[in-house]
């Protein structure tokens, strides 16, 4: 808990002198780690408070700890706060971050960004590497000030030259995007090398991602492959999604399906939006796992829920055709207008066919001409057609050969036989 926690009790030094702060404070850290004796926050407490009251800069910071986190004492963010403060007066860093850290959040106090910063740049300034990260991040999104990549770029720099693998992450990151900095791929990859080797997941992924798009250094699979690993093996989601990738198409590796199928459910089990949507194809096409369309709906709603475009069509086409869940045509237009309004022409155009038919939804041929030109308009051919045929025929739209044969010709253009024939009866008018 104090500056050295590892620091071995000198013999000459006696916990039960009051005057002894320095070793009272070592015995509380002793009781707090569990070192030599059984861990016992209550004895912890009790040797902190003794040193703390002798105004022992790191016992009152550990005392602070112990009133944070309720070891050794209920919980009291106030309590916490008046000692991180007698510490951080007498420049103890790590008092000075954890007070920053209470501002920021409102532990105990009335949430302020400009005494977080000011406590999180006094600790920076003692070298603090989590407080000169923070301090970092606060700039970098602009949390509760004016956002600035220069002083947040600044900030990481100093943590990651201090070995700080978080910031040597957000270091390579910035050097990648050019945030803050002229962009230079040779110094993201060597921050994000830095920052891997210490096992730092996503500092792996970015790095395997470069392998594997050959930027900034040459294209190479076995490299992607693992650092992927790597990450996947450490709970990287994103990782463990792309290592599924390259599991399946056998890049970097051999080919192996069955250990593609497992990486996408780790992925997918953690929330990740792409592996659930892969997961619902490989179980509704009964690719390299039994087909299972209730598994298939599963996997797609829950990516649906979080908005991937794809998988909410293709949920829609569950619900209409009664695919591993009850037919339902209003569930299915939820859906379909749900990935429609993120601009998939699929869905559009399958939305549009259900108000031309009024399945789900009251028969409205001018939303069906409005979600069929939605959908032309990115190369649908079946919405092409079908709107060519309503301006044709004036259904939901005015009449208009004009536009019946621009819609049916863009149809003809990308392979719609019926198109074909149906423009040289519009051509004899």
């Amino acid at each position: 808990m104090s500056n050295n926690s590892s620091e071995v009790l000198p013999t000459q030094e006696d916990p039960n002198n009051p005057q002894d702060a320095d070793a009272q404070c070592a015995l509380g850290d002793k009781y707090y780690n569990g070192e030599g004796v059984n861990k016992n926050y209550d004895k912890a407490f009790y040797w902190y408070t003794k040193a703390a009251e002798l105004g022992y800069a790191d016992a009152q910071c550990a005392l602070g700890v112990c009133y944070d986190y309720g070891h050794g004492i209920p919980n009291d963010y106030k309590m916490a706060i008046y000692w991180y403060t007698k510490a951080a007066n007498q420049n103890h860093a790590m008092a000075g971050r954890n007070l920053a850290i209470c501002y920021d959040r409102g532990n105990g106090v009335t949430k302020d960004i400009q005494k977080a910063i000011y406590w999180y740049e006094k600790a920076a300034n003692l070298n603090d590497t989590i407080a000169q990260y923070n301090l970092g991040i606060t700039y970098y999104k602009g949390l509760g000030i004016p956002q600035d990549n220069k002083k947040a770029f600044y900030w990481f720099k100093k943590a990651a030259d201090l070995d700080e693998d978080e910031a040597q992450y957000m270091v390579g990151f910035f050097y990648d995007n050019g945030y803050g900095v002229p962009r230079d791929l040779q110094k993201a990859i060597y921050w994000y090398e830095k920052a891997a080797d210490q096992e730092n997941t996503d500092a792996q992924y970015n790095l395997a991602k470069k392998y594997y798009n050959g930027q900034g250094v040459p294209k190479d699979y076995n490299k992607a492959f693992n650092w992927f690993k790597e990450s996947a093996e450490l709970g990287n989601d994103e990782a463990q999604f792309c290592l599924g990738n390259m599991y399946f198409n056998g890049e970097g590796v051999t080919k192996d399906c069955k250990e593609a199928i497992y990486w996408y459910k780790e992925a997918a089990n953690k929330g990740n939006v792409k592996a659930q949507y892969e997961l619902g194809c490989k179980y509704y096409y009964g690719q390299y796992v039994t087909k299972d369309y209730k598994k298939a709906c599963y996997w797609f709603e829950k990516a649906a829920k979080k908005g991937n475009d794809v998988a909410q069509n293709l949920l829609a086409l569950c619900y209409n055709y009664g695919d591993g869940v009850l037919k339902d045509y209003k569930k299915a237009c939820y859906w379909f207008e749900k990935s429609a309004n993120k601009g998939n022409n699929y869905a559009q155009y399958n939305l549009a066919n259900r108000y031309y038919n009024g399945e789900g939804v009251p028969q409205d041929y001018k939303k069906a001409c409005y979600w069929y030109e939605k959908a032309a308009i990115q190369e649908n051919s079946a919405a092409q057609y079908n709107l060519g045929v309503c301006y044709k025929n004036g259904t939901g739209v005015a009449k208009d050969y004009q536009k019946a044969a621009f819609w049916l010709t863009k149809a003809a253009d990308n392979g719609v036989e019926d198109a074909k024939q149906i423009l040289k009866t519009i051509k004899y008018r």
